[in-house]
């Protein structure tokens, strides 16, 4: 399963974004997801050329207790979603610090920027 990392940004200073696709879309992806909420967000590009959407695992913290289902995105369209930790990130095992997120195609591709 791939892991991205953040892209951190610096104020005034511009910064390319690389998306990332899962290696297997039914395995999905995982976001390092390290640092204050309100400056983390996802960002999800569709490249398939039919809609896609995807699902984020809710964690397994007290806060994780429903999954969250994205509403279909576009071909050649990306979506923006800032997430909350407690509900999503995992707080311990093979997958802590991360928000594991299942994509309905691997043609969708991620990205997580964090803001200054």
């Amino acid at each position: 399963m791939n892991i991205i990392n953040q892209i951190v940004l610096e104020q005034n200073q511009a910064k390319e974004l690389v998306f990332e696709e899962a290696t297997n879309a039914s395995e999905g992806i995982l976001l390092d997801f390290n640092g204050k909420d309100e400056k983390l967000v996802i960002l999800a590009k569709n490249t398939a050329s039919t809609k896609a959407e995807f699902t984020i695992k809710m964690g397994n913290g007290l806060q994780g207790v429903v999954d969250y289902n994205s509403p279909e995105i576009g071909a050649g369209e990306t979506a923006v979603i800032n997430v909350e930790s407690g509900r999503f990130k995992h707080m311990n095992g093979e997958k802590k610090g991360k928000v594991h997120i299942v994509p309905s195609d691997e043609k969708l591709k991620f990205c997580i920027v964090t803001l200054p």
